[in-house]
Parts: C-alpha cells; sequence; structure tokens
C-alpha cells in the first residue's frame, strides 16, 4: 500500500488535509467520499526531511549533561518529599525533562518499575548515563526506604562534580593555552626556523655545540619522519587507552592520581569527603557497617580506595572494630581515623563523618581556588626551560662565530 496526500472540502466546505494509505486514488477517493469529504486533489505523499528538526533530534540524543541530572534528582527529590508516587514521578518527568535520551530512559524505567522489577535494576540497565556512584545511591535509598534522601545525595555529588570541573577548567585554563602556544611554536621552530639556521650553521666548518646538535637532530626527524611521529603518537594513545580499559590500568591509574602533584591531594580528598558523606547516610539509616562498605565502595570515584574498603569486610568478619579496620587499610588520614575512634565510642559514628565529609568539601573548595597559583610556578619553570634550550640551541654557536670573528 503506498500512502497519499490529499486535499478536499467536507460538508461545511472547508478545505481539509491529509493523508491516506490506500492501494491507489481510486481508493483514496473512495474512503473520502465515505467520510463527506469531496476530494480536491490526491497526490502521492512524498516524505520530505526538516533539516531543522533532523539536527534537533541528533542533538537532543546525546548524554545528558551535568545540569540537566542536577535539575533531574532536584525534582525527584520534590516529588519523592511530597508524596507523589514513584512511578507517577517518572512518567511525569520523562515528559518534561530535557534531552530526548534521558526522557527515553525514565520512561523504559517507568515500564520496569511497572513490570515488578526494582528501581535499581532500571538505573543499572543505563549505566552509559548514570554513574556507578548514582546507582549505589539509589539502591541505598531503595533499601532504606529513603529515596528522598538518595536523590538529594545525587544532586548533591552531581553539583560538587560539576563545581570542581569547572574550576579545575578554570584554573588550567590558561596554562593550556600557555603550553599550547608553546606546542605551536615548538613545531614551527624545527619545521621552518631551524632548517635555515642549519644551512648558516653547516659554513661554520667546527663542532657545534650539543644544546645545537640536539635541536638539528630533532628538527631533522620532524621533518623527514613526519609520518612516524604521527605513527609512535597514535600507538603511544591507542596503547594507553585499551591498558586504561583493563581492569588492572584502571586501577593503576587510580593509584597514581592519587599521587599525582598537586592534583593528588585534591582527589585523595574529593574521594574521602565522598565515603564519609554516604556512609554517614548509610549509618545513620540503619543499614549494617558490611552492606554499607559494600554500597560505599561503588560511590567514592577511585577503585584504588574502593579495594581497600571492600578490604575493611576480612578485619570487621574477625570481630575488630571499624577503627582497626580503617587502620589497616591505609588509606585514610589520621584525621578520619581520629574521628570514627570518637565516633565509635561515643556511637556517633555518622555525625562525626558527616563533620569529616564537610570539612574536606571546604578543603577542596580551598584547594581548587588555589590550584591556579600551584601551576603557575612550574608553568614558569616549564617555559624557563624551553626558553633557555632555544637560547643556548641557536644563539650560542652564533656568538662563538662572533667572538672567533672579532679575534
Amino acid at each position: 500500500m503506498a500512502k497519499f496526500a490529499y486535499k478536499g472540502r467536507n460538508k461545511a466546505g472547508k478545505i481539509v488535509e491529509g493523508q491516506l494509505e490506500a492501494t491507489d486514488r481510486n481508493a483514496v477517493g473512495e474512503e473520502l467520499i465515505k467520510k463527506g469529504i469531496i476530494p480536491v486533489s490526491i497526490e502521492t505523499f512524498v516524505e520530505q526531511t526538516d533539516l531543522l528538526k533532523a539536527f534537533n533530534a541528533r542533538f537532543n540524543t546525546k548524554k545528558p549533561t551535568l545540569e540537566t541530572l542536577i535539575i533531574f534528582s532536584r525534582q525527584m527529590t520534590a516529588l519523592m518529599r511530597a508524596g507523589v508516587p514513584l512511578l507517577t514521578a517518572l512518567r511525569g518527568l520523562s515528559g518534561s525533562v530535557r534531552g530526548r535520551i534521558l526522557a527515553d530512559r525514565l520512561h523504559k524505567i517507568a515500564d520496569d518499575l511497572q513490570s515488578g522489577q526494582s528501581l535499581t535494576s532500571g538505573f543499572q540497565k543505563n549505566t552509559d548515563i548514570f554513574d556507578p556512584i548514582l546507582i549505589s545511591l539509589i539502591h541505598v535509598g531503595e533499601n532504606t526506604g529513603k529515596l528522598d534522601e538518595a536523590f538529594t545525595q545525587m544532586g548533591h555529588y552531581l553539583t560538587m562534580e560539576r563545581d570542581t570541573k569547572k574550576r579545575i577548567k578554570q584554573a588550567t585554563r590558561y596554562p593550556k593555552m600557555v603550553l599550547s602556544g608553546l606546542g605551536i611554536a615548538m613545531v614551527v621552530l624545527n619545521i621552518f626556523v631551524i632548517p635555515n639556521f642549519a644551512k648558516v650553521f653547516e659554513k661554520f666548518n667546527t663542532e657545534l655545540p650539543l644544546m645545537t646538535r640536539i635541536l638539528l637532530g630533532t628538527s631533522h626527524f620532524m621533518v623527514n619522519y613526519w609520518w612516524l611521529l604521527g605513527i609512535l603518537l597514535g600507538g603511544i594513545y591507542y596503547g594507553l587507552r585499551n591498558y586504561l580499559s583493563t581492569e588492572q590500568g584502571s586501577m593503576n591509574w587510580d593509584q597514581y592520581k592519587l599521587r599525582m602533584p598537586i592534583m593528588g591531594k585534591i582527589y585523595e580528598r574529593v574521594s574521602l569527603a565522598r565515603f564519609c558523606r554516604i556512609f554517614s547516610s548509610l549509618y545513620g539509616s540503619g543499614v549494617p557497617i558490611l552492606q554499607s562498605l559494600n554500597a560505599v565502595s561503588g560511590t567514592v570515584g577511585n577503585k584504588f580506595i574502593a579495594k581497600a574498603i571492600l578490604g575493611m569486610h576480612s578485619t570487621i568478619d574477625r570481630g575488630e572494630g571499624i577503627t582497626v579496620a580503617a587502620q589497616n587499610a591505609k588509606i585514610f588520614t589520621p584525621l578520619v581515623i581520629q574521628m570514627i575512634a570518637v565516633g565509635e565510642e561515643t556511637g556517633r559514628i555518622d555525625q562525626m563523618l558527616d563533620q569529616v565529609g564537610a570539612f574536606y568539601e571546604e578543603e577542596v573548595d580551598f584547594d581548587l581556588k588555589q590550584l591556579a597559583d600551584s601551576i603557575e610556578p612550574i608553568l614558569l619553570v616549564v617555559m624557563g626551560a624551553l626558553v633557555l634550550v632555544l637560547a643556548l640551541g641557536i644563539f650560542l654557536p652564533m656568538w662563538e662565530l662572533g667572538s672567533a670573528a672579532k679575534n
């Protein structure tokens, strides 16, 4: 059957338009007459592509931004606290959230929930949108019957993640621009400038300084073997990407991030703040310690720390307290261990850890504000070293030639 576009007049004499599927035009005419419409024109329908709609549809299928997820978590918090049924809340938000992909996923989660599946299983099917941290929070909230607190924690985590990324970008924007400029300048010098100096240096008929020979060798390699350099860089990138996609590779990378200069302390404090906040919420809700550790291990955002948290199981299973388990894990700072010890003695571990989490969040906020000041001296040293190399490599032979000519 084909699709036809028709135009006709109804009983009131008004023009009506539409499409119908039929075997031919005569069948369309008969169908219209049955409906009381006098056909004026019947043409084969040719579906036209709206470029603007196609572009918007393609754009809306992108992964939702942090801002979109923050708004979603806050809306869910308000709906849960207002007593709106979970299924109704998901159905309502699926028609109002920004982005087609998030709306479609929420609609599917609502269908799964209606079929008897848990909310956590619905979120687990969409790990390309929701991080394991968010899924763990939903799992805890569903088990404790406090989904409003779970979505509140989700909003708090996403807001902190967004602010952290923005501040890191802001602090590293100037260094990135400077290093990019230096990189472009080095490429231009090696390809266009240094080869011209090489022709001059060949006329000296004397041994050139070591730094000059290094610069000439580097320039010669980039000019004549640029394709090999491209293959080498591409191979390194591909190899690192594949290695980091493995379990051991991602574990080693997360461990290295904690030892990085300047940024290592920030990564550590962010992970500890998450541990303290979420473990405090779980423990205060009456969730058993072992179950809380399982849930928290998926929320800290660092696989090395998560492995150490899961390793606390064996210590607690032997009958030791959580303080001893935290000491044996060797990932917590003395402040965290001390607050856990005080909380264990007073029976207020949740309150103590909540205070530590707030303290670490303040420290992260302060560190991010000082990040630009910490990077600037390193940047100046790098720039000075590059300028020194260029000065010694290019101008030192000139000075020696000038001195020889003067003598």
